[in-house]
């Protein structure tokens, strides 16, 4: 019986039974762990709380070898992140980034890189939401610590970095010159927003763009997550729905002026 002392994020978190929690954690050592919570939710006493959405924990768990599902034993609060659930949009944006974590994590991945990525951020959107460009941001680092990140420095085919349009080929994973052959599954990308995307993936600052640059990033992004994790994720729809609630309140204060 394995059992592990550490720190974790809670991702997810799914009512089971008449009083227990099961628990998506993403831990420090040991990776993606599914656990139950025994009489969590009944009890007023045991883990009180601490087990929130986006809190980070020092937890004790033991792995009782039943279909991957562990024990949670302990639970210590590291981290509630408080500050983050006073903003409606930095909350989307955080339920987002957990989502996305969850998605693209594999269970059984001992890696600390996406526990540090995840912590940094949630410390980041207690400052407030996250811009457009950080979310892309954000989506690309995810891609390339899952080992599918998109090729962008050159053309698969010939090699050349310089041309006036380019083509993202989402069946070979990377960018395509015009004077090479494209497959069908293709995204047709101007210098501009192909400048902006090796830009995002080298975590440079400071880059211009505008509207339609990000909103055709986003598109190609966004069908490359689906792609990896073979579903889309649940937190998008929310966030569309604050930006519809946004530019409807926009336009509505332009046109009373």
């Amino acid at each position: 019986m394995r059992r592990i002392s550490e720190a974790a994020v809670l991702l997810q978190r799914f009512p089971m039974g008449e009083s227990d929690w099961r628990l998506i954690l993403l831990c420090q050592h040991t990776g993606k762990i599914s656990a139950v919570a025994p009489g969590a939710r009944r009890s007023k006493k045991r883990f009180a709380g601490v087990l929130d959405l986006f809190c980070e924990l020092d937890l004790v768990a033991v792995d009782r070898g039943r279909g991957g599902l562990w024990r949670l034993e302990e639970a210590k609060l590291i981290q509630a992140h408080t500050k983050i659930r006073e903003d409606l949009v930095a909350i989307a944006h955080a339920g987002y980034v957990t989502e996305l974590v969850d998605a693209m994590v594999r269970e059984g991945q001992e890696d600390p890189e996406p526990y540090a990525f995840l912590c940094s951020l949630l410390t980041r959107l207690e400052q407030g939401p996250l811009t457009g460009l950080d979310l892309r941001r954000v989506e690309l680092q995810m891609l390339e610590q899952a080992g599918v990140a998109p090729a962008l420095e050159n053309c698969l085919a010939c090699g050349t970095r310089q041309a006036k349009s380019w083509a993202f080929d989402h069946e070979q994973g990377g960018l395509v010159c015009p004077a090479c052959p494209k497959g069908p599954h293709r995204e047709e990308l101007g210098q501009a927003e192909v400048d902006l995307l090796r830009g995002l993936q080298a975590g440079r600052s400071g880059m211009a763009d505008s509207k339609a640059n990000q909103a055709l990033i986003r598109r190609l992004l966004i069908r490359l997550i689906d792609a990896q994790i073979g579903r889309p994720l649940k937190a998008r729809e929310f966030l569309r729905q604050l930006a519809r609630s946004k530019e409807h309140a926009r336009t509505r204060t332009g046109g009373s002026q």
